[in-house]
């Protein structure tokens, strides 16, 4: 098999994608066909030097702590899953196995069954970042109604430990690095929002949770007595009774299953996922340390085309009106159950044949502009997209196609093509977690000088608000998504 592995203590150089025996799952342990595996900072940082490994020499050594895959080998003693189950894994240091390979053998009680309608490669992205939140809150042991500040709280770790923070029914201060993550935060749960320490009243805190290792930064919002925690081993120094608590995550079967029972009760949201090669963990690991990437670099050991694993969509037709309701920021509402069930078996048959949507196209005058437009709305577009032919066509998990053609690429194929008139050409419909989080992309598009129909308005349990996109199509901003 083929696996990722660094032959030195250093820079990218010493990464390797090395041709190594396939490895047999030992008592009690399970062998995993890897679909996915996710790149961390914890390869960075083994491979530099921070964790004090010694050098690996010509075997190399593993790297990847987060896989998902089908089991395929079962080793004795095992009992609970089968061979063909589907399951995310975690393979906790110091490695014998890294999950960035073909195939990786763990423990049995390392894996979990992956979360149910969640694609592999975005169920990858649980466990080592969902541990380490988790274990954060159980030992800050919080009283209820207690107010967190979570640093890096638009990250993998940081957002996850918003989302555990929020849904044990805390407060939420999130700090971010920029005012463009408060409509991501607050959708996750956040309260509160800051990009800086005065931004916040001060010693208002019971718990900060470190995410971004900002530390001292951090100290003026905690409480006499309160909580810091800490991932790196960056203690502060000791003052007015604060006590640093410090997560080295370790596998635990039990609550890697409590996240994924999180996840497919809607309660728990996973980042969106960018799937690289493993030939290209270099690239990974180049592109995540610079940062600013949202979407968690997933590597897949089968070598295929890169692709963006995209939000979950429903995708309607509505009268004479293309009508595209699509989940910003990857998450669900509360009444799009057809979400929960699987994918369908095929479009659905009517009198005449099989008919279904396929496609839901815009017709734009400036293709950049509007491929920035609704990836501020929460559709996950490369930021490196070629628009030099004037189309770009984004795949969306329900198997539609989403696409934006300039007027003279469409004039290319139909000679004499003139765009339509008339209001309302097309409505797309975008569902946000919350009423807040409508109110907040509101306030954020409009601030921007995106011309609006409608200000935020309640309608029973709805609510609703309306943004004219570049080419003056009505954008519905709705809680909760119309099923």
């Amino acid at each position: 098999m083929y696996a990722a592995r660094f032959h030195a203590i250093g820079g990218e150089d010493a990464l390797a994608v090395d041709e190594v025996a396939t490895p047999e799952p030992g008592e009690g342990e399970v062998r995993i066909k890897v679909a996915a595996a996710t790149v961390n900072r914890t390869d960075i940082n083994a491979r530099i030097g921070l964790y004090g490994l010694p050098d690996p020499g010509p075997e190399g050594y593993p790297i990847g702590m987060d896989a998902a895959g089908t089991i395929d080998v079962i080793g004795s003693g095992v009992t609970g899953v089968s061979a063909g189950d589907e399951v995310v894994g975690f393979s906790a240091a110091p490695q014998r196995a890294g999950a960035q390979a073909e195939y990786v053998v763990l423990p049995a009680d390392a894996v979990a069954p992956a979360p149910r309608n969640t694609p592999l490669t975005r169920a990858a992205t649980l466990p080592l970042n969902g541990l380490t939140a988790l274990q954060a809150l159980r030992a800050l042991d919080l009283a209820p109604g207690s107010t967190v500040v979570v640093t890096g709280a638009a990250g993998g770790l940081g957002m996850m430990a918003l989302q555990l923070v929020h849904d044990a029914g805390h407060r939420v201060v999130a700090w971010v690095r920029s005012e463009a993550d408060t409509g991501y935060v607050r959708s996750l749960g956040a309260d509160e929002v800051i990009t800086d320490a005065s931004q916040a009243a001060a010693q208002s805190a019971d718990a900060v949770v470190d995410a971004a290792t900002l530390t001292d930064a951090t100290l003026g919002l905690l409480r006499d007595r309160g909580a810091y925690v800490t991932f790196r081993g960056a203690e502060p120094p000791p003052e007015r009774g604060i006590t640093t608590i410090a997560i080295g995550v370790r596998n635990d079967g039990p609550q890697l299953r409590e996240l994924v029972a999180l996840v497919e009760a809607e309660r728990l949201r996973l980042p969106g996922a960018e799937e690289l090669p493993l030939t290209e963990v270099a690239t990974a690991q180049r592109r995540f340390d610079a940062g600013g990437v949202r979407a968690r670099l997933v590597l897949v050991p089968a070598h295929r085309p890169a692709r963006i694993t995209r939000r979950r969509a429903l995708l309607a037709a509505a009268g004479t009106t293309v009508s595209a309701a699509l989940v910003a920021c990857g998450g669900d509402a509360d009444t799009a159950a057809q979400t929960r069930t699987g994918p369908p078996a095929g479009p659905p048959t009517r009198p005449g044949g099989t008919l279904g949507l396929g496609i839901v196209g815009l017709h734009v005058t400036d293709l950049d502009r509007s491929l920035a437009f609704y990836r501020r709305l929460g559709l996950e577009i490369p930021e490196s997209v070629d628009t030099g032919d004037g189309a770009f066509r984004l795949r969306l998990p329900t198997g539609q196609i989403f696409f934006w053609e300039t007027l003279e690429y469409t004039a290319r194929y139909f000679e004499g093509y003139e765009r339509g008139t008339g209001e309302r050409r097309v409505s797309l419909e975008f569902g946000f977690a919350d009423p807040a989080s409508v109110d907040g992309m509101y306030r954020e598009l409009t601030g921007d000088g995106t011309d609006s129909f409608l200000e935020p308005t309640s309608y029973g349990r709805t609510r609703l608000a309306g943004v004219v996109d570049p080419d003056g199509n009505q954008i519905n901003l709705r809680f909760p998504l119309a099923s």
